[in-house]
């Protein structure tokens, strides 16, 4: 996610893991301008962090989610970066990837973008990108559903200018909360009473 941000912002200030390790622990926004537009990029710590508990991680998002709800900010659209290069889901991956769509809610799915990375990383004489890109999108395919209810898929570019359409086409769209915030504003539920920390609770109980 950093890697992109930085792509897109042109910011050599923002940090790069090369690494497992994360780079990633906290939540940290920035802003540049394209096209007269000021558009705030938003970079949290992943699930599977090598940090911090996946429960930490979602704790974290809820408070900074119920903070700018509570400054009636609205959020454009969500980027959900995925390696196309990386084994079909399975195990934690589909736990977290549960909880993505628990915390956003499905009117919130036409706002999220689900793009693909690392294609650089595929065998160019293969078609295993296409394979895999299918797989996630057909009926069935863990992407099909948000799919259905608005989300795009994009192939995540690695130029500044085709990353920047990217963003903007994301930005464009109409600003909304997400499920959780509702949850936690006008339900007055509790961090932990909300959707996805009990998905998270009930998937590590199994």
């Amino acid at each position: 996610k950093s890697t992109f941000i930085r792509l897109v912002t042109g910011s050599t200030a923002i940090k790069v893991g090369h690494t497992l390790k994360s780079m990633t622990s906290d939540i940290d926004s920035y802003q540049f301008s394209n096209r007269g537009k000021i558009i705030t990029l938003v970079d949290t710590p992943g699930f599977d962090d090598s940090n911090i508990s996946d429960s930490e991680i979602l704790m974290k998002l809820l408070g900074w989610l119920k903070e700018t709800q509570e400054d009636e900010q609205k959020l454009s659209g969500i980027l959900y970066l995925h390696r196309i290069d990386a084994p079909r889901m399975q195990g934690s991956a589909l736990r977290n990837f549960g909880t993505f769509k628990q915390l956003c809610g499905e009117e919130f799915y036409k706002n999220i973008t689900l793009g693909t990375t690392c294609w650089d990383l595929i065998e160019a004489t293969t078609t295993i990108g296409e394979e895999r890109e299918t797989q996630l999108r057909e009926k069935g395919g863990f992407w099909h559903a948000l799919l259905q209810k608005g989300s795009e898929i994009v192939r995540i570019p690695r130029e500044q200018d085709s990353a920047r359409d990217v963003i903007f086409h994301l930005a464009s769209k109409d600003p909304t909360f997400l499920k959780s915030q509702v949850e936690v504003s006008t339900m007055g539920l509790s961090l932990d009473e909300v959707s996805a920390p009990k998905t998270i609770n009930e998937e590590l109980e199994k």
